[in-house]
């Protein structure tokens, strides 16, 4: 499988990883509860500031977790950051695809291959419409839907 967005019907589908982040929509309304979650899931660093900076840097790391799995599972996606404003959301989406392409891509510049591999990092979205439509508008490609 390769890495970027895949749109499910039942967790069931997912094959698990060791790291793995479950974001329910209804209790992820806000982008600061979404990014504890992860924060908390993947152990981040002390040094993890609460933006989406260094949410950017954290995500392109992850060396702490001593593995190459990475999942984040979005349920209830029609709930998910409704309190934010649609840029914020397309901001945090276009984050996360952006840190799938470069995962897939490892290693990105000369000498990287020292201390990096190429690491599995998916974004697992449960179907709704909302969720087709908020990467059709954002031209995120979707890798598979898990039927």
């Amino acid at each position: 499988m390769k890495n970027g967005f895949y749109i499910y019907n039942s967790v069931s589908q997912i094959n698990p990883v060791k790291n793995t982040a479950a974001a329910d929509g209804e209790k992820c309304g806000e982008l600061k509860a979404f990014v504890s979650l992860l924060a908390e899931n993947f152990s981040f660093p002390e040094y993890f500031s609460d933006n989406l900076d260094s949410l950017e840097e954290i995500l392109n790391d992850m060396s702490w977790l001593h593995d190459n799995s990475f999942a984040i599972i979005i349920s209830n996606y029609a709930e998910f950051l409704k309190s934010e404003k649609p840029a914020r959301k397309a901001e945090l989406l276009s984050l996360l695809a952006e840190t799938a392409s470069q995962w897939q891509h490892v290693p990105n510049y000369p000498g990287e291959e020292a201390y990096r591999d190429r690491a599995d990092f998916r974004v697992y979205i449960e179907q709704c419409p909302q969720a087709t439509e908020d990467l059709e508008e954002l031209d995120i490609p979707v890798q598979g839907y898990l039927a």
